[in-house]
């Protein structure tokens, strides 16, 4: 008798044991207590537009055409593949930049110019910004204020700010400008069409904290450069080290 009681206790426990078991897995496994994953960032397209004074997520360039962005704030990233040109002033970016394949000079429906080069002007960059594989008939100004002819887009409000690595590769147009930018990264530079300091003003040498390779190692200097005031006023919500710090 008694070990017949045993052997039910037993089977009890076990019973017990397993049920707990199940009913842990199953809750691990629940919805209701399983973390939400975090919402991906809203993608914007843009074709043939001007982004001007609006806060974004991600923003796509679809091939074949311009994009504008302006006096804005873009929370993703910012991928433009085979754009006609594009352009990023007076904005902050809280992911990274890429431009692969800009195929021709501006078209004279962008604002706020119709200068001869896209141009990466005045703005605050967090992730690295990497531009590549530019067609001859597509130079690029970034951060230069100083890129003729006057008065165009090309020519910026100010210099840019880079939290991270810029790539400026396999660009075949000419002249590019690199003028002025305060890069917390590297810079590299390789296998572009010319490059020129520009006419108008005095040019400013990129500051860069990291190394300096390529073509650009005679635009740069090591660590900050004073004479830059990166991104849109004011500058000292754009680069942590402050107003004219490089």
């Amino acid at each position: 008798m008694r070990s017949q009681l045993t052997q039910r206790v037993t089977r009890a426990r076990a019973i017990l044991i397993t049920g707990a078991i199940a009913v842990a897995v199953l809750a691990l496994a629940s919805p209701a207590t399983a973390h939400a994953a975090a919402p991906a960032s809203p993608v914007t397209t843009c074709a043939n537009q001007n982004l001007l004074h609006g806060s974004f997520g991600d923003v796509t360039v679809t091939p074949g055409h311009w994009c504008a962005i302006g006096f804005s704030t873009v929370t993703g990233n910012i991928d433009a593949t085979g754009a006609t040109s594009f352009f990023l002033y007076a904005s902050a970016v809280g992911g990274n930049v890429t431009i692969t394949g800009t195929t021709s000079h501006p078209n004279a429906a962008i604002g706020p110019g119709t200068g001869p080069a896209s141009a990466i002007c005045a703005d605050g960059i967090y992730g690295n910004l990497t531009i590549s594989g530019s067609s001859p008939a597509a130079p690029w100004n970034i951060s230069g204020t100083n890129y003729p002819p006057y008065a165009s887009t090309s020519n910026c409000l100010s210099q840019i700010f880079v939290a991270g690595t810029v790539r400026f590769d396999d660009n075949a147009g000419s002249p590019n400008e690199i003028g002025g930018a305060d890069i917390e990264g590297n810079l590299e530079c390789h296998g572009n069409g010319n490059f020129t300091t520009g006419v108008l003003t005095t040019f400013q040498k990129d500051g860069v904290d990291g190394t300096t390779s390529g073509q650009c190692a005679a635009f740069a200097v090591k660590g900050d450069n004073p004479g830059i005031f990166p991104g849109p006023p004011p500058w000292v919500l754009v680069d942590p080290d402050g107003p004219g710090a490089g």
